[in-house]
């Protein structure tokens, strides 16, 4: 107790400059000083102002996280786009520069978050299942395979998809993508396709479940290609569901 107090004494505690510069990071991928653990005149933060001003707020909120985190995904920077314009294209921390957060930066998901997107997305623990003990054991081997997908090459845990080949392979093969595209009961493509509707009503559904967005008219057309050109209109949309499911828009955070 006497510890928490110390920590938080003073004017400006820099336990509250440290806590935003990290939350800013989470969520913008980059903070205020990197490393975000490396604070101080020896490192000056990017944008001192509003450091300064965030932690100064955030103090005045008793260090209330949910606010901190709201003020964050609220903001103009978290909201802006990830795409190139002739305005922004030399803000890339990626290559070592400062950054400006004059676009959003695309981030890696962690395994748990690509897992949980897929399940939210497609249903995957519900197809075929019928009883609850059995979708939560399923679940737990799924879970299991994508964090031995997750090891790095020194045998360490990596938190983040970084496209490497068992990743990839587990993305393109793996038997929870195999359950996500099923029409089984229970499977959102079972649902999508039994409900009335014609190929365009039914492709935008699935735009809208995976990449949370509806398709151009171009991807329409491609799609509606795809699914006319077969006789096995199935297959057709689990080759779509496939391949929204292992898109860019879809493993990474933009």
């Amino acid at each position: 107790k006497e510890f928490s107090r110390l920590i938080v004494q003073g004017e400006k505690p820099l336990i509250a400059t440290a806590i935003v510069n990290r939350m800013w990071g989470y969520f913008m991928g980059y903070g205020f000083t990197r490393p975000v653990d490396d604070m101080g005149p020896h490192n000056p933060a990017s944008h001192p102002e509003l450091l300064n001003k965030m932690a100064e707020e955030f103090v005045k909120k008793d260090y209330d996280l949910k606010q901190l985190a709201r003020w964050i995904c609220n903001s103009e920077a978290y909201n802006l786009t990830s795409q190139f314009s002739r305005n922004n294209e030399i803000d890339s921390p990626e290559r070592g520069e400062t950054p400006l957060f004059s676009h959003m930066y695309i981030k890696n998901m962690t395994a748990e978050q690509l897992y949980d997107s897929l399940i939210v997305a497609t249903g995957a623990h519900k197809s075929g299942q019928s009883n609850w003990e059995r979708a939560e054991e399923q679940r737990r081997q799924w879970m299991g395979q994508f964090m031995v997908a997750f090891d790095n090459d020194s045998g360490d845990d990596s938190t983040t998809f970084n496209g490497t080949i068992p990743q990839a392979l587990m993305m393109m093969n793996g038997d929870l993508t195999k359950n996500a595209i099923s029409a089984d009961r229970g499977s959102y493509l079972n649902q999508l396709l039994t409900e009335k509707g014609n190929d365009q009503v039914k492709i935008r559904k699935m735009f809208l479940s995976t990449l949370s967005r509806y398709p151009d008219r171009r991807e329409i057309n491609s799609a509606q290609r795809l699914i006319s050109g077969t006789p096995n209109k199935l297959a057709a949309y689990q080759d779509l569901y496939w391949a929204l499911l292992n898109s860019n828009e879809f493993v990474f955070n933009h």
